[in-house]
């Protein structure tokens, strides 16, 4: 039943539902993208987290929270073989990309690439934590561009970041 607290995450998973029916799993990736960007300029330029050494982080992201409803998981978008695949979402530069533990990842890493680049910087997504299982993924595209240890980034991660970037 919707309620007042958990319609909106309900109509947009359902808006995801249908933008992946129509358009799959790429159209579903611009589209979260173009949200991101546009929740970016609406925000103006800027970075976030907290800094620790080369790199910022973030303990909980703040895009995915309104989705930790349990049920929702089950009607996340689909492809025909299960979950829509992250890593099939990658683009000619792997760095680029985010470093996608949830489909939510992609508009948040289109947010924060945008309000860099609107600061004059460049934002590189290193990390992230899956919140159901919290299995990390790494960008390693990213990791390896950057030249930093990997290690500092799993030293993050296991002091509970759910989410690490660098800006350049």
């Amino acid at each position: 039943m919707l309620t007042r607290r958990n319609a909106p995450a309900w109509a947009f998973i359902a808006g995801m539902i249908e933008v992946a029916n129509e358009h799959g799993a790429q159209g579903l990736k611009k589209w979260l993208e173009s949200i991101g960007e546009r929740l970016a300029e609406l925000e103006g330029p800027g970075v976030e987290g907290k800094v620790t050494g080369e790199f910022s982080s973030i303990m909980s992201c703040p895009l995915y929270a309104i989705f930790e409803i349990p049920e929702t998981f089950e009607a996340l978008p689909r492809d025909a073989n299960g979950y829509v695949n992250l890593e099939e979402l990658k683009g000619e530069k792997p760095e680029e990309e985010a470093a996608a533990s949830s489909i939510f990842c992609i508009m948040h890493h289109a947010q924060r690439r945008k309000r860099a680049e609107l600061a004059g910087k460049t934002f590189y997504h290193l990390a992230s934590r899956m919140v159901a299982s919290q299995e990390p993924v790494f960008n390693d595209a990213a990791i390896e561009k950057l030249g930093v240890d990997r290690k500092d980034i799993e030293k993050l991660l296991e002091e509970g970041a759910y989410c690490i970037f660098r800006y350049e």
